[in-house]
């Protein structure tokens, strides 16, 4: 059985892959999120394809790769 891409990084001490992003103003909307000046880090897997493609190819934001360690990543509700 194949292993869900979402679940694959939960194994402890395992890292997670995701986008920091900042916008290039102070309010900004994409991909239906609020950015802002301040870094905000998310998870890959809280994102759909075309939501981080929109989020890259957008000028007014930055956004780079990141590791997210597990002590880093938003707890789960």
């Amino acid at each position: 059985m194949a292993t869900n891409p979402k679940q694959a990084a939960k194994k402890a001490g395992d890292t997670t892959q995701g986008v920091e992003v900042i916008a290039k103003t102070d309010v900004f909307y994409r991909a239906g999120r609020q950015w802002g000046q301040t870094p905000i880090v998310v998870p890959l897997s809280e994102l759909t394809e075309d939501q981080l493609q929109e989020l890259r190819d957008e000028p007014l934001l930055i956004v780079r790769d990141v590791e997210i360690k597990p002590e880093e990543a938003p707890a789960s509700s």
